[in-house]
C-alpha cells in the first residue's frame, strides 16, 4: 500500500514537472490513476472486513443454535445473548436459594421467599441456618407428633380415649 502511494506521487510529480505548473493532461491522468489505486484498495479492504464480519455472524449464530437467515440484525442476536444470559442468572439464583433451603431442612414458602431477598451467600446461609433453629425451637423437636386421628382404626376411626387405652394395656399385660 505505501509503495502504490509513492509511485502514484512520483507520477503526479514526474508529470507536473514537465508541464511547468500548468497541470497539463499528464497530471490529471496521473492524479485519476492515483486515486483509482486508492478506490480500489479501500474497495478490496472493505470486502475483507464484510467478510470477516459474515463469517463472525455465521459462527455467532451457529453458536447459539439460530439459523443463518436470522442472522442479518446483530441486535436481535445481542438482545437474545442478553435474555439468556438474565434466565440463565435467575436460575442459577433460584438454585442457590433451594440448595441452601434443602441443607438447612426449610421448605416453606415463605422462608424461601425471604431467603431469596438475600444478594450474598453467606449472609443467606447464615439467614437460614437461624430460621432453621427457630422453627426447630417452635416444635421442640426435630420429630413428627403422632396424630391418632389419622389412618385406619378397628373402632371406627376414632382415637382411643386414655381410657380405652389403659384398659387394652391391662388386657395385653394380664394375658
Amino acid at each position: 500500500m505505501a509503495e502504490a502511494t509513492t509511485e502514484t506521487t512520483t507520477s503526479t510529480e514526474t508529470a507536473q514537472a514537465t508541464d511547468d505548473g500548468k497541470g497539463g493532461k499528464q497530471a490529471v491522468l496521473a492524479d485519476l490513476a492515483a486515486e483509482r489505486d486508492k478506490r480500489q484498495q479501500l474497495e478490496t479492504e472493505i470486502a475483507n472486513i464484510k467478510a470477516a464480519q459474515t463469517a463472525q455472524a455465521e459462527a455467532l449464530a451457529k453458536a447459539f443454535g439460530v439459523k443463518p437467515e436470522e442472522t442479518s440484525d446483530v441486535s436481535r442476536l445481542a438482545a437474545q445473548v442478553q435474555a439468556l444470559n438474565a434466565q440463565f442468572e435467575a436460575t442459577q439464583r433460584q438454585n442457590l436459594v433451594l440448595t441452601v433451603a434443602s441443607e438447612h431442612g426449610i421448605n416453606d414458602a415463605e422462608t424461601l421467599a425471604d431467603l431469596a431477598k438475600v444478594t450474598d451467600e453467606a449472609a443467606m446461609r447464615s439467614l437460614a441456618a437461624r430460621l432453621a433453629q427457630s422453627v426447630e425451637a417452635r416444635t421442640n423437636t426435630g420429630r413428627l407428633i403422632p396424630d391418632y386421628t389419622q389412618g385406619g382404626r378397628s373402632n371406627g376411626g376414632t382415637a382411643p380415649t386414655p381410657g380405652q387405652e389403659f384398659a387394652h394395656f391391662l388386657n395385653r399385660q394380664l394375658k
